[in-house]
């Protein structure tokens, strides 16, 4: 196997209908050079205390970066070429293009890769022939494509899964990434987002989270609210910045009782929290993993479940969790929530239920689900806008919309190669409209629970599938939820496996 790759080891790939929709193979397709403009750097100087005539460098800033380049080359056929197609459409809408190589394997298989490049929103810019018409030779007729894409280009490849170490003897139900990328300097040491983690857990012996702030290498085991320990499990969290070096976690109560909902918040990993009621409705919690979640401070949004067959509720915080307001009522529990800004939400429940909202959540309209699914619990969902979002279900489906919900799709779940059936899809996050991951329940020919963590890069048509590395000896959700930091980073929590809950990284 060769360690480099060489150009007859790429194939090209294009989304013509944008992410989420079919790749179609590019063969016979040359792709000229990928230039990615950073921007230029400019440096100021202050006379150096060295001595006459010596500089130093004051300040150093860089501009803003230029938009990516390539080209594409290919033969003109009897056929139009996808691209003629793209160039030809009165919108000239944008549309991702996909660099794989492998030295391994057929071309045309989307996922027979060893490493990818994706150029997102990319547009023909100009386009042009040569050799239609010769007095002399046979030369090719050729045509080529230039085109102009986001800055920066995507790069990924196929992840590792480990099993982090952690004393958790109680499932885990929930994850949150926080932290900022930054380089070493005078904010501190070199940080990557998805450094630091926070993870939720049953409360069957004591409500407890995982901490921690180095990307999985060490895992501390810190008790929840002293007011939830023993009787209240934790089901979600959600985390955001509030200060230079703060960050708030949020953990909401999921156990039915007599009280109202919940949440609690630390600023310090744990070690200290502060109770709020949400709510006045008794008996009120957070059902599931999808329960909380913060754009930032100023705008936090959480759904609950108000008992057996009851309806759910739809809260709001602008003051960093402080307090909170009911925004809406849905027909029955409310399982997840989530925003692709500060306007425009998703939220999703028990026998199919489906709300949006396009006004940060003043008004919410209820949307026809999936009609196959109206006899199932909607447990995860992602959005991108007013009219992209996708929904998982407790029997192992996925829907997608284009067109805000009035038309739905069906997503193409694969099956892990040991498996009776995919019973559950548990979670769904997503980090931009292509790269996103799943949570995902499943079952082999005995019975037997197992999970997984499915990967896309293509907005979710094309899933890559991650299984645990054994199966789950207690609980009975699987792999219950994930987060991804990057393209190529992610995790994801689940069940108790040979004593200790199970806490996987995704990474290279």
């Amino acid at each position: 196997m060769a360690d480099y790759f060489s150009g007859d080891m790429g194939s090209l790939w294009v989304q013509i209908d944008g992410p989420g929709t079919q790749p179609q193979y590019l063969g016979c397709h040359d792709l000229g050079d990928i230039a990615e403009p950073s921007g230029d750097i400019t440096k100021r100087y202050c006379p150096s205390r060295a001595g006459a005539g010596r500089w130093t460098t004051a300040l150093t800033s860089q501009g803003i970066p230029g938009d990516v380049t390539t080209s594409i080359t290919t033969y003109v056929g009897k056929v139009a070429d996808y691209l003629q197609t793209l160039a030809n459409k009165a919108a000239r809408c944008p549309f991702p293009i996909y660099v794989h190589q492998s030295d391994c394997g057929r071309k045309d298989v989307f996922l027979s890769y060893q490493a990818g490049t994706l150029l997102q929103h990319c547009r023909i810019t100009s386009r042009g022939k040569s050799n239609l018409a010769l007095r002399e030779g046979s030369e090719a007729a050729e045509q080529s494509f230039d085109l102009s894409a986001d800055n920066p280009y995507t790069e990924y490849w196929p992840l590792r899964m480990s099993r982090l170490t952690t004393a958790e003897a109680q499932d885990l139900l929930d994850i949150a990434l926080c932290g900022e990328d930054r380089c070493t300097g005078a904010c501190g040491d070199r940080e990557e987002h998805g450094d630091e983690f926070m993870a939720t857990s049953d409360g069957t012996v004591l409500a407890e989270v995982n901490v921690s702030a180095d990307g999985g290498a060490t895992v501390s085991v810190v008790a929840g609210p002293a007011a939830w320990l023993i009787t209240e499990d934790i089901t979600t969290v959600c985390c955001y910045s509030t200060g230079a070096d703060t960050v708030r976690h949020i953990v909401g109560n999921g156990t039915t009782g007599a009280g109202t909902a919940e949440i609690a918040y630390t600023d310090n990993a744990g070690t200290a929290w502060t109770v709020v009621a949400v709510g006045a409705t008794a008996g009120e919690f957070f059902p599931w993993n999808g329960g909380l979640f913060a754009f930032d401070s100023y705008h936090i949004w959480g759904c609950t479940d108000t008992g057996a067959g009851a309806a759910g509720n739809i809260y709001f915080s602008a003051d960093s969790g402080l307090t909170w307001t009911l925004q809406a009522t849905g027909s029955d529990a409310l399982n997840a929530i989530k925003f692709a800004d500060e306007k425009v939400g998703l939220c999703v429940g028990d026998t199919n239920e489906v709300l949006l909202t396009t006004d940060g959540g003043s008004s919410w309209s209820t949307l026809a689900g999936p009609a196959a699914e109206n006899a199932q619990d909607a447990l995860a969902c992602a959005i991108w806008d007013a009219y992209r979002f996708i929904v998982g279900y407790d029997n192992g489906h996925m829907w997608r919309t284009f067109d805000g919900g009035a038309s739905w799709t069906q997503v193409n779940v694969p099956m892990p190669a040991a498996a009776a059936s995919v019973n559950s899809i548990n979670d769904i996050d997503f980090i931009d409209e292509h790269n996103g991951l799943a949570a995902v329940k499943w079952t082999d020919g005995v019975a037997a629970i197992w999970g997984a963590i499915y990967r896309t890069f293509d907005g979710g048509f094309t899933w890559e599938i991650y299984e645990t590395d054994a199966a789950y000896t207690t609980g009975a959700i699987g792999m219950s939820a994930v987060a991804m930091a990057t393209p190529n980073l992610g995790y994801g929590v689940g069940d108790l496996c040979a004593g200790t809950a199970t806490i996987y990284k995704l990474s290279l």
